[in-house]
């Protein structure tokens, strides 16, 4: 479950030059939230769909802060998958199309997007916060924002010699939430299109995967040291309580000396 520490529209910040990928001092951002909300609310483990708490947490936390709440784009409202499975890779062409059909910027303020998984997200911070704090970690829009967890999932729970391949640079982490979570994401269109068209082509490394959490790992490891992506690794705009639970077979479960996953000892580190 991701919370959102904060959410959307802020004076004062950047537009978007077509000469650089920072958005420039002096005007507006305008939020605009995406989810893909099918209609049959498929879920791994048969959880609740959460999606209006979603939208009333979101209408409660601008309220309160006596702001407009930011438009919410549900890009797959009103169609039905078979599978689970079939989620992501309808999550990707979505997104994807709807971020190629937006203008960067309007003739108001520039854009700024944030998707989101809406079943199990509540929003506990009017969205100025958010993009307070997305300025200082995007280095004012230049780098996508990824949310983190504790928790190491590729498709699969992380095996030992996942991490070095995957998060080369987790024993750095400055906090135990060291592990790109992809059901948070917040970036210009520029950044999250490129993030997309990278995870949207198939990949060897992947290949066990039918969601997309391994190949946006894949992206802050190529791109991260580029300056083009960043990890939310102190939860500053996205806050996960996604931790595995403790069962004999986990591959993380500290009790049995096994690989410090987060399963069970949520204080055992690799390093």
């Amino acid at each position: 479950m991701l919370k959102l520490w904060a959410p959307l529209l802020l004076a004062g910040f950047p537009r978007q030059s077509s000469q650089s990928t920072a958005l420039e001092p002096g005007t507006e951002i305008c939020v605009e939230i995406v989810v893909c909300k099918t209609t049959n609310n498929l879920t791994p483990s048969g959880t609740a769909d959460g999606y209006e708490a979603f939208l009333l947490s979101l209408e409660r936390a601008s309220d309160e802060a006596g702001e407009a709440a930011p438009r919410v784009h549900n890009i797959c409202e009103g169609i039905q998958i078979a599978s689970y499975g079939e989620a992501f890779s309808l999550k990707r062409e979505r997104v994807r199309n709807f971020l190629a059909s937006q203008e960067s910027q309007s003739d108001t303020c520039s854009k700024v997007y944030l998707y989101t998984d809406a079943m199990d997200v509540i929003f506990n911070q009017p969205v100025s916060v958010l993009v307070e704090r997305f300025m200082k970690l995007s280095n004012s829009g230049q780098k996508v924002v990824l949310a983190s967890e504790m928790s190491c999932w590729i498709g699969r729970v992380c095996e030992e010699q996942d991490e070095p391949t995957f998060f080369p640079n987790s024993s750095q982490s400055p906090t135990s939430s060291r592990y790109v979570n992809s059901g948070g994401l917040m970036g210009t269109q520029f950044s999250l299109m490129k993030l997309y068209e990278f995870i949207s082509t198939p990949s060897q490394e992947c290949a066990h995967s039918a969601d997309e959490q391994c190949d946006v790992a894949r992206y802050i490891r190529d791109f991260g040291p580029q300056g083009l992506a960043v990890l939310d690794g102190h939860q500053d705009i996205f806050g996960s309580f996604l931790v595995s639970l403790a069962r004999d077979d986990c591959p993380g479960d500290c009790r049995h000396g096994k690989y410090p996953f987060y399963c069970s000892c949520l204080t055992c580190a690799r390093d």
